[in-house]
């Protein structure tokens, strides 16, 4: 095995590490939005987004570690989970401005079925 060859390798395999640590990273930061922000509707909304961004990049770059569409596949289904958890969140957003002018959840106590 010739020197050139190992240190692609090792590049690759420290690129994959830093994009695993990024992704990571990401998805920590919006589980970090949840529980300091979880208060305001918007911000709580944003973070799961982002804790879904962080799950499909970890997945993607799972599956071309591993050299498997098992992972591309799992993000585009969290893709559309996020797409259709997105528009139900945006209704309810508009709906909670209409009824109260604010998006703070302590300001719907009489919305609690």
């Amino acid at each position: 095995m010739n020197s050139f060859f190992k240190s692609q390798v090792i590049l690759q395999i420290q690129n994959e590490n830093n994009l695993l640590f990024l992704f990571c990273a990401i998805f920590f930061v919006g589980l970090i939005g949840i529980v300091f922000k979880r208060d305001h509707f918007l911000i709580t909304l944003l973070s799961i987004e982002i804790m879904y961004l962080g799950i499909i990049g970890f997945s993607v770059v799972i599956s071309l570690n591993t050299f498997q569409n098992l992972g591309q596949v799992w993000a585009l289904l969290f893709l559309i989970v996020a797409a259709c958890e997105s528009a139900i969140g945006l209704g309810i957003l508009i709906v909670l401005h209409r009824y109260g002018k604010t998006l703070n959840f302590e300001n719907y106590e009489k919305l609690r079925g």
